[in-house]
């Protein structure tokens, strides 16, 4: 810093220390992060999400009706089969089918309350279609 030649020797000195420190500490915490990185389940972790983006991002790009048409089928074939060779590799095929089943049961889960509160929803605004904010059956 710049006002740091101004302070006093000692002061500087104690400075100093202290930026060592805080150096060191940096270094700590990078390794311990470093290591928690390499670790079975965050590989698993880090995996399983670069395979849901990339896979969601090429399903959208290859299920359009245009894409099917041009034929963009085998930009979507290489992702699948590297994925897939980097799972066998790491014997991670079993957890990551885990993951898959459940994040495939978990949508659709989801994809069938909110049609069920969509059509409630449809079914409660035809109800109360009335001018006046009375129902139909009222009239």
């Amino acid at each position: 810093m710049k006002n740091d030649l101004q302070l006093p020797a000692g002061q500087r000195k104690k400075l100093l220390l202290l930026q060592g420190q805080m150096f060191r500490l940096g270094v700590i915490e990078a390794k311990q992060t470093l290591a928690a990185n390499l670790h079975a389940e965050a590989l698993v972790k880090s995996a399983v999400s670069h395979l849901v983006d990339g896979g969601t991002e090429a399903a959208r790009q290859l299920f359009t009706l245009d894409a099917l048409l041009d034929g963009r089928l085998g930009m979507f074939l290489p992702v699948l089969a590297s994925s897939a060779g980097f799972l066998s590799r790491r014997h991670l095929l079993k957890p990551a089918a885990i993951i898959a089943a459940l994040g495939a049961t978990g949508y659709l889960g989801w994809r069938i309350v909110t049609q069920r509160q969509n059509k409630v929803r449809e079914q409660s605004s035809d109800e109360f279609s009335g001018e006046q904010g009375q129902p139909s059956w009222r009239k």
